[in-house]
């Protein structure tokens, strides 16, 4: 939860810290308080406003939706809300689909050529991994406002997607299927022991997938632009894709000559890249790495968490490829 939304008023007040306080964080009694509140708000003509989404003006009859696609970096996009929203006469959402595994672009288009099947079912089972992260929701046209059906659906009128997942996940392929998986944020930070449960599974997933080195440029380039095809042909969306700051926040090295692929070397080549691509690819670049270093990357503890100051700036900026790259506001 972040913010406030309409009225001024806090979006963490005492009644939600008591029941997480309570029950936990995320606990069931705490989302259906959350339910209620975000209802009487929208009865009452207020925006609501969570850190993956944004709804604003649900009774006007024109629906105007932007969809991110993307992890942590793309937590400045719902804050886009309070800044468009008065100069629509729309309802406006904005929803960020957390994505912090599964958005690498070969994973992505996965989606499109396979869906199911009985090797999937047992990676699932055996791996507890989600389902949907292998179906095709990024390429739907419309979606819905989570715990509000009755709002209906929203277009993708934007799409925004980041270069985070690229730059940093690595993959595991099936030995004889070719599945692609990605177990998740969280293996990188536990023992695979710890993550499967017990070492029977560690022997199946041994056994079973080789891992892949991460994505080369010109693979993230040409999955990219495929990416970009298929949704402006499905969807009729507007597609945005985020750099991210390209140097590492506080790191002391100034010559990288002796290093092996250093990750910023990485992230400037995925830059230059994008910028090089997105003309011909038919997508706009919202350059994180430039507006980020202006507003000052002091206070940030790495490449892909923004501060608020930079969460505001990159909003600003967003809003100035809307103004002179879409016909929202009526350019």
């Amino acid at each position: 939860m972040s913010g406030s939304a309409g009225g001024g008023r806090p979006t963490n007040p005492l009644s939600l810290k008591i029941v997480r306080r309570m029950f936990g964080r995320l606990s069931g009694p705490e989302q259906t308080l959350r339910r209620v509140r975000n209802t009487v708000r929208m009865q009452r003509g207020r925006p609501i406003q969570r850190t993956n989404v944004f709804v604003g003006n649900v009774r006007a009859k024109r629906k105007v939706g932007i969809y991110g696609f993307g992890g942590c970096d793309l937590t400045f996009l719902t804050g886009v809300g309070q800044l468009l929203q008065p100069r629509l006469d729309a309802s406006l959402c904005i929803q960020r689909a957390s994505a912090v595994h599964g958005a690498r672009s070969d994973f992505v288009l996965q989606a499109l050529d396979r869906v199911d099947g009985p090797v999937l079912d047992e990676v699932v089972d055996k791996l507890g991994l989600d389902p949907a992260a292998f179906t095709s929701t990024l390429f739907e046209p419309r979606f819905a406002v989570p715990d509000h059906n009755r709002l209906g659906t929203y277009p993708k009128d934007i799409v925004v997607l980041s270069v985070a997942a690229d730059l940093s996940r690595t993959l595991y392929r099936h030995r004889t299927d070719g599945l692609l998986v990605d177990p998740g944020g969280w293996w990188l930070n536990a023992d695979m022991t710890q993550v499967l449960g017990d070492l029977d599974r560690v022997k199946w997933f041994s056994a079973t997938f080789k891992k892949l080195g991460k994505v080369s440029l010109d693979g993230y380039l040409d999955n990219l632009t495929r990416i970009v095809a298929e949704l402006r042909s499905r969807t009729g969306a507007v597609v945005v894709v985020c750099n991210t700051l390209v140097v590492d926040p506080g790191a002391a090295a100034v010559d990288y000559q002796f290093a092996n692929s250093p990750a910023t070397v990485r992230r400037r080549q995925f830059a230059i890249g994008l910028r090089q691509t997105a003309d011909a690819a038919g997508f706009l670049v919202l350059d994180v790495d430039r507006v980020t270093k202006a507003t000052g990357i002091s206070g940030q503890a790495d490449f892909v968490h923004y501060t608020p100051d930079q969460k505001q700036a990159l909003r600003r900026e967003f809003m100035r490829l809307v103004e002179r790259h879409t016909t929202l506001l009526g350019s």
